[in-house]
């Protein structure tokens, strides 16, 4: 046996425990997101309504990254669903961005869209506050404009550097269903008309004991440059009598 550990055995050993170090430091280093730096404010929103519900989990997380990214640089932070009313007594109160994780965690989207217009006024009051002093804006907007010409992104933009993230895949909607040379047809419509895109939708009725069965399954695909889809169920009249919804399935969302 050596009188003493090698020296490179004994560098290697530094290197591992210096990783170990800075892994568990979890260190920030060139953040490439602008609200990783700076002093003023963060806010974050996000729409919140029905067409945020297919990727609500990665919206959340996002926003998560978000307010983690804004208490480590040390910058208060708002956080708020558009759909949600906010309670006028709280308003727009920047707090420490650690503060709010529980909110985010919590937050649910609604099955409605979000009052974009009706959420202006508060945008403005906060402007006239020295709160909004070095104010940064991040918006996990649903790519939808629910409204002809809401005005809330104009109004973002003017009182604060802004970023808007959009999904990364427009949600759809269906169309009520209807019966037509005795088949039953539903139709899946979506914002954006871009690439091909599969879709499914299922329909529904009562079950035996009951509860609620799927009765039939349809498909069909969205072609470049396409705004809808048309759906078509085969079903014999005694099933066809029995559905009592049409639904969109997550694997074709």
């Amino acid at each position: 046996m050596p009188d003493r550990t090698p020296w490179w055995l004994l560098l290697l050993r530094l290197a591992m425990v210096a990783a170990l170090i800075l892994a568990f430091a979890q260190p920030v280093l060139n953040p490439a997101r602008p609200w990783a730096r700076g002093g003023g404010p963060v806010l974050v929103l996000m729409d919140g309504g029905w067409a945020s519900a297919p990727d609500w989990e990665a919206r959340r997380g996002r926003a998560l990254e978000i307010l983690e990214q804004a208490d480590r640089a040390g910058r208060p932070a708002i956080f708020r669903v558009i759909a949600d009313k906010a309670p006028a007594e709280d308003a727009l109160t920047p707090r420490p961005a650690a503060d709010w994780r529980g909110a985010a965690e919590a937050a649910q989207p609604r099955p409605w869209a979000p009052g974009r217009a009706a959420f202006i006024p508060l945008i403005e009051s906060f402007a006239d506050t020295p709160a909004a002093e070095g104010l940064e804006v991040i918006w996990l907007h649903d790519g939808l404009a629910h409204t002809a010409n809401d005005g809330l992104a104009e109004t973002l933009a003017d009182l604060a550097p802004l970023t808007m993230i959009g999904p990364e895949r427009l949600a759809l909607a269906l169309r009520p269903p209807k019966l037509s040379d005795g088949r039953l047809l539903a139709t899946a419509i979506r914002a954006g008309n871009v690439g091909e895109r599969p879709v499914s939708a299922v329909a529904m009725g009562a079950g035996p004991e009951g509860g609620e069965r799927r009765l039939a399954t349809a498909e069909a695909t969205f072609e470049d440059g396409d705004r809808q889809a048309n759906l078509a169920f085969d079903l014999p009249l005694e099933l066809r009598n029995k559905v009592q919804r049409v639904a969109l399935t997550i694997g074709g969302s």
